[in-house]
């Protein structure tokens, strides 16, 4: 007993007079002239202060953090490699220049951990690169910065944010890519009221949210959700294809969206996802191909609201279809099984719907619920006052078929937006 006594209390005085291991701060160029020499005599856990001036580009192999006076004060003339995990890299200017490659990068990290904030990258090729082949699950966090990337002419093109990545986060950031790609598809990401415009798509999703953001492509898509359980909400997205959810693509939710397209504003071939109390303008404001997904609540113009090329067991209720310059709802004779009620046909010239299938229900008949769909140019007579105009409405259809709403409504179900209220 005595002797667990004082081997207890050998070992209690060897941890009090062990020395706390302490970071220690180091100041370029006071401590040293340049970051690289600092990096190089720093201990995992030091900070380094960069004073006012230009340095060159450096390599962190320890867990660092490097801030500098502020982006408009300090400047990396070159590129920075990140090998060692959580490490912050805050307020400095990164500047890449006339590189061989498009897919040369101002930033190039391929560990976790990686923060950026309140960094400011300018890059004639790509902005940065998170992760490869061989270091996959690299992740970075992207907090009130600026990425310019591709203001010239390369090959590859360059791309705004790159890599094969396991997780990226950005926040109150704004990236723009001349030529390129904006941010590639991670497996997670979390993009939050940040600016993204590029020549090329300008934001690939995995999974992940984007959410409360400005998006724009100028020759190319918007947004492309190309995985599963994407959360893609309340942003501003405009494009040749404002949204594409290629096949594939499952369980995503579109929500409460403003979406141009020059010539679709979203098209879907994916299968169960869902969209819904969208803006959305297009030539085609929704491009339907998939199967099994709900389009509800949305406000739909252009040339035609729905474009249903392919598909079967969608559910298209309680949209507002207005001002249609062709068609408001047309499905192709490759459709089927799409369920059709609840919504508000408004003004949608040549034809409020089309069904060149005839496979196609357009109303809902369930139990004790009967309804159709209000067509604008078809409200009465409804002599029993039940909501129900008392003649169905035809479809127009080319196959010689009878196609109708059996109960069309007397009024929208769907209220109409404020200018034609």
């Amino acid at each position: 007993m005595l002797l667990v006594v004082l081997t207890v209390l050998l070992v209690s005085i060897a941890i009090i007079r062990t020395p706390a291991v302490r970071s220690s701060t180091i100041r370029v160029p006071m401590d040293y002239p340049e970051i690289q020499s600092a990096v190089s005599h720093a201990k995992p856990g030091d900070t380094i202060v960069v004073h006012r001036g230009t340095y060159g580009g450096f390599r962190v192999d320890k867990a660092l953090t490097i801030v500098g006076e502020g982006p408009d004060k300090v400047t990396v003339s070159g590129t920075v490699e990140v090998l060692a995990d959580n490490v912050t890299i805050e307020s400095v200017r990164i500047v890449l220049r006339s590189p061989p490659s498009g897919l040369a990068s101002a930033v190039k990290t391929l560990a976790r951990g990686t923060v950026l904030a309140n960094v400011v990258i300018e890059s004639d090729a790509s902005g940065i690169q998170v992760g490869d082949m061989e270091h996959y699950d690299a992740d970075v966090t992207i907090r009130e910065s600026v990425i310019a990337a591709g203001v010239e002419s390369y090959s590859p093109r360059p791309a705004g944010v790159w890599g094969a990545c396991g997780s990226l986060s950005m926040y109150s950031s704004s990236v723009s890519a001349g030529n390129g790609l904006g941010v590639v598809a991670c497996r997670d990401q979390r993009i939050h009221s940040s600016n993204v415009s590029s020549k090329g798509t300008a934001v690939k999703m995995g999974s992940g949210v984007l959410r409360s953001s400005q998006v724009s492509s100028a020759e190319d898509v918007g947004v492309v959700v190309g995985g599963e359980n994407a959360v893609v909400e309340s942003n501003t997205i405009a494009g040749v294809v404002g949204i594409d959810i290629p096949s594939g693509s499952r369980g995503n939710i579109v929500v409460a969206n403003t979406i141009s397209g020059g010539q679709v504003g979203l098209r879907l071939a994916g299968s169960g996802n869902t969209v819904s109390n969208n803006t959305i303008s297009g030539e085609r404001a929704i491009e339907l191909y998939g199967d099994g997904n709900v389009i509800m609540y949305n406000n739909l113009t252009g040339g035609r609201g729905v474009h249903g090329l392919n598909g079967a067991g969608n559910r298209i209720a309680f949209n507002i279809i207005f001002k249609t310059g062709r068609v408001g709802v047309y499905m192709s004779p490759y459709t089927s099984d799409n369920l059709v009620y609840g919504n508000t046909f408004w003004y949608c010239y040549n034809y409020n719907a089309a069904d060149e299938s005839g496979r196609n229900q357009w109303y809902l008949e369930n139990g004790s619920v009967r309804m159709g769909n209000y067509w604008y140019d078809h409200t009465s007579p409804d002599a029993d006052s039940d909501g129900i105009v008392d003649t169905p409405y035809s479809i127009p259809t080319t196959t010689g078929s009878t196609i109708v709403d059996k109960y069309p409504l007397a009024r929208p179900a769907a209220g109409l937006p404020q200018q034609y209220t």
